[in-house]
């Protein structure tokens, strides 16, 4: 686990913006996808549907990952796995990669993605309070008023469409699947840091690789082997190989890297990037225009985070201002 006081290499903060930014398309151009699908039917139906996008966009990620971190997949490594690593290996495989992407896919055709940016948020003031449960963390007051400020943008724009009279039962049923998505993704963050210390390469493959059988099996016995038909339409596997490649596996690969150099301040600040940069990418690549509850949301859950995390950005100034007059004084003496 990074340590909240330790500094961060400006690489590490880089890669911490580029991993937001990647995370921030995914939802527009999965939307986008889809949209092409719709304008280029196969016999009446979507080629680009949640199962064809899912399964090829894992068999593209498992074999980016083999070509490029082969030399991770050694017994040695794989040796080194507990029976207690499996298990969380696989827990974090079937929360992060199967349960919580299917949830997202599943609600982007009810809600529009600034309402699933705005549900997601609440991912953060939630690991807080799990960290303070679990990890016995104390949290300041600024920053229990961020986290309040952050729940106070989630609800802001329900409570304007409730008085529009705009809420429909399948924008609901939309933010639903979004906020058990959302709680899957807290889960998800604590196996995370478990395996922080796992090779790339091994994450990669196992994760990859056990997600693309799931999602053929689940898709195979619940819908149908038919299901698949239009699984070999060119296009489709075009779409989804520039998804996979440039979200998919880059974002994995960043996320590792930034996050195993990164002190939990510097992760939880810039994730304050997140909502604005998943509203201008849909605005820009899916032409979705969030309403003004939507706006005023995002613009409470950003003041929220950048509120909460002040504290702790404070208090790391302190603790180097006074390291260097201790240190001026040691060479003065």
């Amino acid at each position: 686990m990074n340590n909240p006081s330790a500094s961060t290499p400006l690489v590490a903060l880089l890669g911490l913006l580029a991993y937001n930014a990647l995370a921030a398309l995914e939802p527009s151009i999965v939307a986008l996808m889809h949209q092409v699908g719709e304008r280029h039917l196969v016999s009446g139906r979507n080629p680009v549907s949640f199962c064809n996008v899912l399964f090829i966009s894992q068999l593209v990620s498992l074999v980016t990952f083999l070509t490029l971190f082969n030399r991770d997949l050694t017994r040695e490594n794989f040796r080194k796995l507990t029976r207690r690593k499996w298990h969380c290996l696989f827990s974090y495989v079937v929360l992060g990669s199967v349960v919580t992407q299917m949830l997202y896919f599943f609600s982007l055709s009810y809600t529009s993605v600034a309402s699933i940016v705005l549900i997601s948020s609440m991912q953060i003031p939630l690991a807080a309070f799990v960290n303070v449960w679990l990890f016995k963390e104390t949290l300041e007051r600024r920053q229990i008023g961020g986290h309040v400020l952050i729940f106070a943008g989630i609800i802001a724009p329900f409570l304007f469409a409730a008085q529009a009279s705009m809420f429909s039962s399948t924008a609901g049923w939309g933010d639903m699947l979004a906020f058990f998505a959302m709680l899957c993704g807290v889960a998800n963050g604590l196996f995370a840091k478990y395996l922080a210390d796992l090779p790339l390469g091994v994450i990669g493959v196992v994760a990859s690789g056990s997600s693309a059988i799931f999602f053929f099996s689940f898709a195979s016995l619940y819908f149908g082997p038919e299901h698949f038909q239009d699984l070999l339409v060119p296009y489709v596997w075009e779409l989804v190989f520039v998804y996979a490649v440039v979200l998919v596996v880059s974002r994995h690969i960043v996320r590792q890297l930034s996050f195993r150099r990164s002190s939990n301040q510097a992760i939880n600040t810039i994730s304050a990037s997140y909502p604005a940069l998943a509203v201008i990418a849909a605005y820009l690549i899916a032409s979705q225009i969030p309403t003004y509850g939507q706006m005023l949301g995002i613009v409470l859950v950003i003041a929220g985070i950048l509120f909460a995390m002040a504290p702790k950005a404070h208090k790391g100034f302190l603790e180097k201002q006074v390291e260097g007059e201790r240190a001026a004084v040691r060479v003065n003496a």
